[in-house]
């Protein structure tokens, strides 16, 4: 197996097994084409509603190129997670990670405020099944 990430196209990426490797190439996935999946997944016709929770800090300068502001942007940064929404007036957090992928400390942070201070729902999905997983936790709690 190569190093490099899988390169299939998203017509021919049709699924991902459970070590976190495209089942067509067999190279591992990546964070974005785990989270496309896992979105198609969840939101296809059962009420889940995923928005994409880009985090990050943009940083500006004046014309000297000293710093003139910096802007904290996502939800729950640091630490929300890549996908937020809600289920049946629930808030849903799904934190996607690739194979290799391990959750940080301010992640499990917000894990902790999503689960025990609003009672949402969070998950953490590296695979199709736990993605499916999900979905059928969702709909029975629903």
């Amino acid at each position: 197996m190569s190093s490099t990430g899988c390169i299939c196209s998203a017509a021919r990426f049709q699924r991902w097994d459970d070590d976190g490797h495209c089942a067509t190439c067999n190279r591992d996935l990546s964070e974005s084409q785990i989270q496309r999946r896992v979105m198609g997944i969840l939101c296809a016709g059962t009420g889940v509603v995923l928005w994409r929770n880009n985090i990050g800090t943009a940083v500006y300068r004046d014309d000297n190129g000293s710093v003139a502001r910096t802007v904290v942007y996502g939800v729950g940064n640091p630490g929300g997670a890549d996908l937020i929404g809600g289920f049946r007036g629930r808030f849903l957090a799904v934190e996607t990670k690739a194979r290799r992928g391990r959750q940080s400390e301010d992640q499990k942070q917000f894990q902790e405020i999503v689960e025990r201070v609003i009672g949402g729902v969070y998950a953490m999905v590296r695979s199709e099944r736990e993605a499916r997983e999900l979905l059928e936790r969702l709909l029975a709690i629903g």
